[in-house]
């Protein structure tokens, strides 16, 4: 489990200071004490703080155990951020420019740190909100694509079997279901990943 001052430093350094008063009502000096070890506040407080940092913490764990593992992963977003392995074990943080629109180049820094190379990489991710929880309409329609994909793929697995069951009952759905798949496919993803809720 990370300490209350780690997590401030990650936060800080992955969102910076701005992020952390708003989200955090504290000030810059407070933020510095605390980073710094210098003080604390309460624990019910520090409690809903680290609370709040989870999810961050809970990712950049996440990425550091991918890229230390010795296969030498990486990770690219949409190809606007990467974050890899080069062959001499230091880690290459990638991000795509753009100038008045247009792409204008890369920025690569090379750290010999993983845990500075991921908080360059989350601060990237997080400042340009690149990824699909930033984007909610793009998560909601992956969960219906992939749903789509796994119907699609019952009637393929269908027509390769031996059943005699009708393809309704083969796939798990009622007649209204079976048709609502028939007439109108996404309508009947997005009402399978709402029961499933």
């Amino acid at each position: 489990m990370i300490n209350f001052a780690t997590a401030i430093r990650v936060a800080r350094a992955i969102h910076g200071y701005e992020w952390i008063a708003k989200n955090l009502s504290a000030s810059k000096p407070t933020i510095d004490k605390w980073a710094n070890q210098e003080s604390e506040p309460e624990k019910s407080y520090r409690e809903i703080i680290m609370k709040s940092l989870e999810g961050l913490l809970d990712e950049r764990q996440a990425l550091i155990d991918l890229l230390s593992h010795p296969a030498g992963y990486g990770v690219q977003m949409a190809g606007l951020i990467h974050i890899r392995n080069l062959e001499d074990r230091t880690i290459a943080v990638c991000e795509e420019l753009y100038k008045d629109g247009e792409k204008a180049g890369y920025e690569e820094t090379i750290h010999e740190c993983v845990e500075k190379a991921v908080d360059k990489f989350l601060n990237i991710r997080h400042r340009t909100e690149y990824g699909l929880d930033y984007d909610e309409e793009a998560w909601a329609e992956s969960h219906i694509q992939e749903k789509l994909e796994q119907l699609e793929s019952m009637v393929g697995d269908w027509h390769e079997s031996d059943s005699d069951l009708p393809l309704n009952e083969f796939m798990g759905l009622t007649s209204e279901q079976y048709a609502l798949f028939v007439s109108n496919p996404k309508q009947l993803a997005q009402e399978i990943i709402q029961c499933q809720e």
